[in-house]
């Protein structure tokens, strides 16, 4: 190295030693080094001259530290928003498949709340064929809790989700003149990753539930239902064929039986009075 330029480096180095911090890096050997980690936390490269400073290992992984957790508050704010914009309301906001009760329940239950699970676990296969599952049987069996607790698995992994029932739909989407609403509210159920529908059961005027059904169908985007009615009533009995046909065509069909879920949870809980 030639002594101009030898000169050169040993100026820089003594003007960044000038600058040494002594609560947090000491100096060696003429260089400076942290404190907390013992890195080097100067630069040199003879061939150019240069000489700066340089981050430590322990600034790095502090960097990185903070960048993970800004980008997971950020990530929990979309989700936060996202379960917002599911329609998601009450109790069931905060249904999980981790805590809902299954000790005393029927085992039909059980078993759809593990091919539930599983079907959660392997959200992007069933999305990319556009499965979904039609849940019947009697009232307070826990056809929507489970619906629920699918709901909020998939936010959690950053699905979009809309969660309503047939009543909310159909009076979104009563009339014929389709307002900008209407037209919104057909977008945003058909657009959407994950569609639950509740409660599906009879209605004067079945053409915006079919058109959506069939619109996710084509698509191949999955739509979840729950009814008090099996298919093949909701088909025959409630005159909705088409939609009977248009969801058997991609749904996993699951009866569960028991008594009251709502009632037997109720009463499990701790007497205040």
């Amino acid at each position: 190295m030639a002594d101009t330029a030898k000169s050169t480096i040993y100026d820089r180095l003594a003007g960044l030693l000038k600058t040494v911090d002594t609560s947090t890096e000491y100096i060696q050997n003429g260089l400076i080094y942290c404190k907390a980690c013992g890195d080097l936390k100067v630069y040199i490269n003879e061939t150019y001259g240069v000489v700066m400073r340089c981050p430590c290992k322990c600034y790095v992984n502090k960097v990185k530290t903070k960048r993970a957790q800004e980008q997971t508050a950020t990530r929990q704010y979309q989700i936060d928003r996202m379960r917002v914009n599911s329609l998601l309301k009450g109790e069931y906001l905060q249904a999980r498949f981790e805590n809902t009760e299954v000790v005393g329940v029927d085992d039909t239950f059980v078993k759809a709340m593990a091919r539930c699970r599983k079907y959660c676990d392997n959200a992007d296969e069933v999305k990319r064929r556009g499965l979904g599952i039609y849940f019947y049987g009697g009232n307070g069996v826990g056809k929507t809790r489970l619906m629920a607790c699918m709901a909020n698995s998939l936010i959690d992994k950053g699905y979009s989700v809309k969660f309503s029932n047939q009543t909310w739909i159909s009076e979104r989407l009563r009339t014929r003149k389709y307002t900008n609403d209407t037209l919104n509210t057909l977008d945003k159920l058909i657009d959407v990753d994950f569609l639950f529908i509740d409660e599906l059961t009879d209605v004067k005027d079945s053409t915006p539930l079919y058109n959506i059904i069939n619109s996710r169908v084509i698509e191949k985007k999955p739509t979840i239902f729950s009814s008090n009615y099996s298919l093949g009533e909701i088909g025959e009995v409630k005159g909705y064929a088409a939609i009977a046909s248009r969801i058997l065509q991609l749904n996993t069909v699951f009866k569960i039986q028991g008594n009251d879920y709502r009632v037997s949870n109720r009463n499990k809980g701790e007497r205040v009075f």
